[in-house]
């Protein structure tokens, strides 16, 4: 009954193959959703991994604080 949320990982490869599965993402697990990095045209980001049932999540250019509270951002 609980839910689980794995980044797919970076490397660009279809994680659902075989030969390139990854933990956790690649479990086969009913509770487990899979997160790929998209770009700010909700696109996949090149070196995201994937799944075919992935959904996205933003990747790249994210504002955040950092420790001393100044504004930055991140990218995957």
């Amino acid at each position: 009954d609980i839910l689980v949320v794995a980044s797919a990982g970076n490397g660009g490869l279809n994680i659902g193959e075989r030969k390139n599965r990854r933990f956790p993402a690649s479990l086969e697990a009913e509770n487990l959703i899979v997160a790929a990095a998209t770009d700010a045209d909700e696109r996949k980001m090149p070196r995201s991994n994937y799944l075919e049932s992935a959904l996205g999540a933003p990747g790249d250019a994210i504002p955040t604080l950092d420790l001393t509270g100044e504004n930055g951002v991140l990218s995957d």
